[in-house]
């Protein structure tokens, strides 16, 4: 996090701050006699090659208080105890909700595809904040949701160990069926063109497959445990996998060959996602911290701290400025170039049920297409939609009480 720059009066003498997370460093310069280089071009240098070091060394971010932004809520009634300052009081759905574990806009932003613990696949029309439509899975856990371009099919994956692509306008009409993992199924990414899909999960590979002829091209293997996330660049040329093995790995997609092995990670990876203009790619885990990497050297970049459980999801927003994480109780907004914390939203309120306690957390973030709203979803199944300019909640997306 850069300062301006501070003269004390003195065009000639030069004062400014790099902010490095857990300290402020100092720097003062007084240049000599050298007239052809001015004042302020040297300290944009100086400050330019600092924020690559910065960079480089992969220095952690925190928010103060300060920094944070407060959206007052007044929810229609409150479970448990008042929230932070700072952050966005929300309201929970009943504890009988089972998580929902993905979640995608379609590309024209108009319908939300969510999926739960409970085998639901609902279509939400984001406009008017009603359900459109629900699909029972008998098998349970819909993992990872992914939409084509053309916006007329989407892919659903889960526990079944299958990935199934669905009419958007009739999603109980499934038009493939494609089989090979041996365990269940928690990721996949489909290719801009549409060409390409690829899938991981719990048997610990990495598949890639051809669409049209709905084939198994290549299995990738190197992950020591399961993988929780995947992402393709927006080329379609690497792919990116999250193990809980700790690690994070580059895998060439027209070769299948790895492209390196990203260490840093104290804990499960369970989120990648790459910027939009595919120069990044950020992770996010159980050790509570959100990373950011070159995705084409894979050297260590910015982590971004301030979660205080685990990080279930990242995703970019349109333009890669911004990066959304869930965590914990929180869903955060996070400045990419200066590491701040933009904007909390905390969920209210606690909730058991017995035997077993039920821990309420952000489980999944996304950006609509446009980048104007911010959805994310709870353990409890209610989807909140906030405006990302003003970060006011727009809707809250209610399931249907379960029958009795």
């Amino acid at each position: 996090m850069m300062q301006e720059a501070d003269t004390d009066g003195d065009p000639q003498s030069l004062s400014f701050k790099v902010g490095l997370g857990f300290a402020f460093l100092q720097i003062n310069y007084t240049p000599s006699s050298c007239s052809m280089i001015q004042s302020s071009q040297l300290m944009k240098i100086i400050q330019t090659l600092l924020r690559l070091v910065v960079l480089a060394l992969g220095f952690g971010f925190t928010t103060s208080r300060a920094d944070e932004i407060a959206v007052p809520v007044k929810p229609p009634s409150v479970i448990g105890t008042t929230p932070d300052a700072g952050a966005t009081a929300l309201m929970p759905y009943p504890i009988y909700s089972f998580s929902i574990e993905s979640m995608a806009f379609s590309p024209d932003g108009r319908t939300l595809a969510t999926g739960d613990g409970n085998g639901n696949l609902r279509l939400w029309n984001v406009a008017k904040g009603e359900l459109q439509s629900t699909v029972r899975d008998q098998n349970g856990w819909i993992f990872s949701i992914a939409w084509f371009a053309d916006g007329r099919h989407f892919v659903t994956a889960g526990k079944d160990r299958l990935i199934r692509t669905h009419e958007a306008l009739h999603p109980e009409r499934v038009v493939t069926t494609l089989a090979g993992h041996s365990n269940d199924v928690h990721s996949i990414a489909i290719t801009a063109n549409g060409t390409t899909l690829v899938s991981a999960g719990d048997d610990r590979t990495v598949r890639i497959w051809d669409v049209a002829n709905s084939q198994l091209l290549r299995t990738l293997t190197g992950h020591e445990k399961q993988i929780p996330s995947i992402a393709l660049s927006p080329d379609g040329a690497r792919i990116a996998s999250g193990s809980r093995d700790g690690t994070v790995r580059l895998w060439d997609a027209a070769t299948g060959n790895e492209a390196g092995i990203l260490r840093g990670h104290t804990g499960d990876v369970m989120s990648v996602k790459f910027s939009p203009d595919g120069k990044f790619l950020a992770s996010g885990g159980y050790d509570q911290t959100i990373r950011l990497w070159d995705a084409r050297t894979g050297m260590p970049g910015m982590v971004f701290t301030g979660h205080t459980y685990r990080v279930y999801s990242v995703a970019f927003a349109p333009g890669g400025k911004r990066l959304a994480s869930a965590g914990d109780q929180t869903a955060r907004i996070w400045d990419v170039t200066t590491g701040q914390n933009m904007r909390t939203f905390k969920l209210q309120g606690e909730a058991t049920t017995s035997p077993a306690p039920v821990r309420m957390a952000v489980s999944v973030v996304a950006f609509s297409p446009d980048g104007q709203t911010l959805a994310f979803a709870s353990t409890f199944g209610t989807v909140h939609l906030i405006s990302t300019a003003t970060g006011a909640i727009l809707r809250t997306l209610t399931p249907p009480e379960p029958s009795p």
